[in-house]
């Protein structure tokens, strides 16, 4: 009895924990440069998007300097699950994180009902 105790008061903690480091590693891993890719599998490399650790995400076009209004704050939310960007003018949009890896990255915006891929740089 004592050792299924021990198992049941120890595994709570440790789901918490492993909870709580999935959504850190969610967001740890979408900071970086990411590619878009056109539905045919071509790359489009004249834009960028990068998303910054202190929470800012910037698209770059064709390598010219970002406008203000090429910025966005963004957050990770639901668990992970959902990218939330907030633009300068208060405008407020979510999709759906699909798949987050090292190496790709897909959305799906409800509201466009529109899967959007990008690739790391």
């Amino acid at each position: 009895m004592h050792k299924k105790t021990f198992l049941k008061n120890i595994s709570i903690p440790i789901f918490i924990f492993l909870i709580s480091c999935n959504t850190q590693t969610r967001e740890n891993l979408i900071v970086g440069t990411w590619l878009p890719i056109a539905p045919a599998g071509i790359n489009a490399p004249q834009m960028h998007i990068k998303f910054l650790a202190n929470k800012i995400a910037v698209a770059e076009r064709n390598g010219q300097k970002p406008a203000p209004s090429d910025s966005v704050i963004y957050e990770i939310k639901n668990e992970g699950k959902t990218l939330v960007t907030t633009e300068k003018s208060g405008r407020i949009d979510e999709v759906e994180i699909v798949k987050l890896t090292a190496k790709d990255l897909i959305l799906f915006s409800k509201k466009n009902q529109d899967t959007i891929r990008l690739i790391r740089e």
